[in-house]
């Protein structure tokens, strides 16, 4: 049983992504002085950790991104568009990042401490996408993907697992 029209991939999308990128590059100067005050005060930084510091602002862009693409028109009913595995975990993973950016931001942590601060909600928001995805098949609402957008979104919801297990396992 479908769940509506599939729209298919259009140019005005890849403009969207695109800008969305920009958006998520803009704080790489900061993190890139950050790393170098933390680095330079002796405080060695493994390289997936400066990485996954890299190229979170970039996912948190793209989840957002995907919650206006699911809503850009032909779509399913809104209720089913956003019962889609994808879909849902990319929006837990924006507003779980989008709290802990604040979060850390308004802390007053410089250096090393916001380093520190930034890694821990990084691990937090993969443990969250875990425990959706966990929720979500207890309640049977996980199908194959349908559209290419719930596919990027489980893309992006495996990134941010991805960088949780990788700062967890890094020392």
């Amino acid at each position: 049983m479908g769940t509506g029209p599939c729209r298919p991939f259009t140019l005005l999308d890849a403009l969207i992504l695109v800008a969305f990128t920009a958006v998520g590059c803009l704080p790489l100067r900061e993190f890139k002085a950050v790393t170098g005050q933390v680095d330079g005060l002796g405080f060695r930084v493994p390289r997936g950790v400066i990485l996954a510091l890299f190229s979170s602002p970039i996912a948190l862009c793209w989840g957002i991104a995907i919650l206006g693409l699911r809503l850009r028109r032909p779509r399913p009913k809104l209720r089913v568009a956003f019962t889609q595995v994808g879909v849902v975990l990319s929006n837990v993973a924006s507003c779980l990042a989008l709290f802990f950016a604040f979060a850390v931001m308004t802390s007053g942590y410089r250096g090393a401490g916001l380093v520190e601060r930034w890694i821990d909600g990084l691990r937090l928001v993969g443990f969250g996408i875990v425990g959706s995805m966990l929720t979500m098949m207890m309640t049977s609402k996980v199908r194959p993907p349908e559209n290419w957008i719930d596919l990027v979104g489980r893309m992006v919801a495996i990134y941010w697992v991805m960088v949780a297990i990788l700062l967890t396992v890094s020392p």
